[in-house]
């Protein structure tokens, strides 16, 4: 029998992440799609930006978020890692990070999963971003909780 270990509190370090800009615009956004702030959230967005969802599609940022946010009444974030500074092969920056999402829905549901954002940048704004998620499991419950099919069904 193995003998069970409690870990002290001050064992557990926060994560440290680089103070890059990159970084500063990925914690901007988690913090403000927690708080549920769309003007906040859309000021992180350059004025065309959109997002590229695997259950609703490619869409302008503002309609993106106005749907997310009327669908559900609570986000919750926790982030598991930073993806860095990147480029695109034509030269763009890029920078994203892995999360787990924790979202309670306006009708009562509760909604988990994990997924991979990768963010295009235009200087400090975000241009464009790309969900990246398994959504099998997702996928019946979304259209049961959410009223209507997700993209692509």
């Amino acid at each position: 029998m193995s003998e069970h270990h409690e870990i002290e509190q001050e064992q557990v370090q926060a994560p440290r992440f680089a103070d890059t800009p990159e970084n500063g615009v990925v914690m901007r956004y988690l913090a403000e799609l927690e708080g549920r702030n769309i003007d906040a959230v859309m000021e992180l967005f350059a004025p065309a930006g959109v997002v590229y969802s695997p259950m609703y599609g490619k869409m302008p940022a503002r309609g993106f978020y106005t749907e997310f946010f009327r669908s559900s009444s609570k986000t919750q974030v926790t982030l598991l890692g930073l993806l860095g500074r990147g480029e695109t092969i034509s030269g763009g920056t890029t920078t994203g990070y892995w999360a787990h999402f924790s979202n309670l829905l306006a009708t009562g549901a509760q909604h988990e999963f994990d997924l991979v954002a990768v963010m295009e940048l235009e200087g400090d704004r975000i241009s464009a971003l790309h969900i990246v998620m398994d959504t099998a499991l997702l996928r019946p419950t979304f259209a049961r909780d959410m009223g209507h099919a997700p993209y692509g069904q």
